[in-house]
């Protein structure tokens, strides 16, 4: 999993889902599962498939928060 931290927006760090804390922004790519609950910084056309944490089978489609 890659994340930025520091406060750098151009260097990106490869961690193990273990190692997140609150306030890492995460590198999301298709197929990805992430073990956090998080927010949509930035992106466009992202689905989310949600039946592990709700039980709800269809995909959700997530926009940025502003």
């Amino acid at each position: 999993m890659y994340v930025y931290r520091k406060g750098n927006s151009e260097d990106t760090e490869k961690i193990g889902y273990e190692n997140l804390v609150v306030g890492d922004l995460i590198l999301i790519e298709a197929g990805m599962k992430v073990p956090a609950d998080c927010m949509l910084v930035s992106g466009q056309n992202v689905t989310c498939k949600e039946d592990a944490l709700t039980g709800e089978p269809d995909l959700l489609e997530k926009t940025p928060i502003n």
